[in-house]
């Protein structure tokens, strides 16, 4: 659609209070959406900690990373049933889009992050529904 064409989003972190990728990548999709870009899906991103007694935490605070013994950050692609009504839920890819892990870690623990954050995904992603539903709503009725 758009032949040797660069779309650039540039975001500032302000202040930062842990899961600084996930919101980050948040706002990009939200910004991209709400500027009118075509784009094939949209996504979700969500961190976790694996804590020091090796329990999983979703969205930890910067405290929470620094103590963690390792941080996930997971993005899935995902849309909605147009079908169902406007509160319908998301359908979240049982792929990742992107993941990115720091720290010590087993695979068992990369996996149970992967399906956690999967999860936190689909919370944001019917989150950002809604936020984006009451922006169209707002911009129509000016």
């Amino acid at each position: 659609m758009h032949p040797r064409t660069s779309i650039m989003v540039v975001l500032q972190v302000l202040q930062e209070d842990g899961s600084v990728l996930s919101c980050a990548l948040n706002a990009a999709c939200a910004a991209l959406v709400d500027a009118g870009v075509p784009m094939n899906t949209m996504y979700a991103s969500v961190t976790c900690a694996l804590t020091p007694d090796e329990q999983l935490l979703l969205d930890p605070d910067a405290g929470e990373e620094q103590a963690a013994k390792a941080r996930f950050c997971f993005t899935f692609p995902h849309h909605f049933d147009l079908t169902k009504a406007v509160d319908g839920e998301a359908v979240v890819s049982t792929s990742a889009l992107g993941c990115r892990s720091h720290g010590s870690f087993s695979s068992d623990h990369l996996l149970d992050a992967f399906q956690l954050t999967r999860l936190g995904c689909e919370r944001v992603a019917i989150f950002g529904r809604l936020s984006l539903t009451k922006s169209f709503q707002a911009a129509g009725s000016a």
